[in-house]
This record gives structure tokens, sequence and C-alpha cells, in this order.
């Protein structure tokens, strides 16, 4: 052996909710031989707080919220004492909230800097 690690193919949530991700899957398990893991939003949150649990400049946190945001979901990450106490991921990647809310991409930037939009939209999904 020479100490390398099996190689892994992993998506997240623009594959998740894609309409050709069986499609997607074929084509890289034909090309690659590696078959494409779909990471469960609850899961990419796990792996999200366990790569910040291994970064130096955070073991001495108490506690730790951490927001990850992606092309199609948020995950918010929240980590006590190095445990992870809790996860969610939410439906509002980059992309995704472009998509529903902007006409016009050009107003994407406007709408980023609405804080009051973002604190209402907020609200209502977390509670």
């Amino acid at each position: 052996s020479n100490g390398s690690c099996p190689t892994r193919i992993v998506a997240t949530s623009a594959v998740r909710d894609s309409k050709n991700k069986d499609l997607l899957i074929k084509k890289i398990k034909q090309n690659t031989g590696i078959n494409l893991e779909i990471l469960s939003g609850d899961l990419e949150a796990q792996y999200i707080g366990q790569s910040i649990n291994l970064q130096k400049q955070f073991k001495n946190n108490f506690k730790l919220d951490v927001f990850n945001i992606g092309g199609g979901s948020l995950e918010w990450i929240q980590i006590e004492n190095q445990l992870i106490k809790n996860t969610i991921s939410l439906p509002l990647g980059a992309v995704r909230i472009t998509e529903l809310f902007v006409d016009e991409p050009s107003l994407a930037l406007k709408m980023g800097h609405n804080r009051l939009f973002w604190k209402s939209f907020f609200q209502g999904q977390i509670g």
C-alpha cells in the first residue's frame, strides 16, 4: 500500500434536487468507475461541522455557530465544546435564492444589501 486513500465523489444540494441526477450518477460511474455519493442536507452539515472541529483556530471556542452557504443550500451548525449539537440544512443557497426572487440577475446585489428583507426571510424559515 502506498498510503493513499480511496477516491470519493460526493454531491450536495444542487445534485440532490436536480432532475437529471440519475443520468449524472450513471455517467460518473461509466467514466470513473466510482459511485457518486449524494449527501443529505444533514450529512453535509455534519461533515462541515467535523471539518470545523479539525481547524486549530476553533479548538478553544466553547460555543460556535457556523453558517455555510452554497449554491443550493445553507447549513447552520451549532458546536459546543467541539461537539456538534445541532444542524439544519435549508434550501437557501445563493443560486436558488437568486432564481426564486430575482427576475433580473443584476438585482441580486441590491437584494444582498437589504437587511430587512433577509431578517424577515430567516425569521420565517427558522422561527
